[in-house]
């Protein structure tokens, strides 16, 4: 049996802020940490897939940016070959700032039901 892993995906650079509170509808908090991690589907996939033993390639495209490098060296560490991987010629980058609840026991925003009555 082959233990040869081709994943094609993406990697992402997770960036995580934290706050004492979570923010009002609105409202703009400054933040008191931050950290900066490797993440994305393909990426924690082809990660997962080396720590177990397989022989993988990551197929994807990465820009020649900060980023990029946080790919690069992630995988490097985990020995995933990133030959596969392009750079375009035009720089493309997609950001998402999910909010994370310090404590479980934070109130919640009020439901539509409870807004709009």
């Amino acid at each position: 049996m082959s233990n040869n892993v081709l994943v094609m995906g993406s990697f992402v650079a997770d960036l995580a802020f934290r706050a004492a509170r979570l923010p009002a509808w609105g409202e703009t908090l400054m933040g008191d940490s931050f950290a900066l991690g490797p993440g994305g589907k393909g990426s924690n996939q082809a990660v997962a897939a080396a720590r177990a033993g397989a022989r993988v390639r990551f197929f994807s495209k990465l820009g020649d940016d900060a980023f990029g490098r946080l790919a690069r060296d992630t995988w490097s560490a985990d020995g995933i070959d990133a030959s596969l991987v392009g750079m375009p010629s035009s720089s493309c980058r997609e950001r998402a700032l999910p909010s994370v609840r310090r404590r479980l026991t934070q109130p919640r925003p009020p439901s539509r039901r409870q807004r709009y009555s």
